[in-house]
């Protein structure tokens, strides 16, 4: 059986899974250095060691600024630079919080 061929990404460099697979390399960049959509673009470091809050408040005090000083650029308010306090793995499976999926059931004989 031969392993099917790995594709680089269009400038050249390694596949983007690869840095998970690379020992240290996937695990340290997704919580240090990706900044995540759902809990306001913080790393999950930063929130982890509670450092989300100054962040975000630094982030709403310069919008607020660059809103003041060119206020035709903003339609409305600013990004809404709150705190998510609550975060789930899967959010759009709400029906099944708190229960592990059982991979190794067994399908009924129809």
């Amino acid at each position: 059986m031969m392993d099917a061929p790995v594709r680089s990404k269009p400038d050249g460099g390694s596949p983007l899974w690869h840095r998970d697979v690379v020992p240290g390399g996937g695990v340290h960049s997704i919580n240090h250095e990706h900044r995540h959509s759902a809990i306001q673009f913080v790393t999950p470091a930063q929130r982890h060691a509670n450092l989300d809050q100054d962040i975000l408040d630094r982030r709403a005090a310069l919008y607020e600024t660059a809103r003041q000083r060119n206020p035709l650029r903003w339609k409305g308010p600013t990004r809404n630079w709150q705190r998510v306090h609550a975060v789930h793995l899967n959010p759009d499976r709400s029906d099944n919080q708190g229960v592990a999926p059982n991979r190794h059931q067994e399908k009924k004989a129809a």
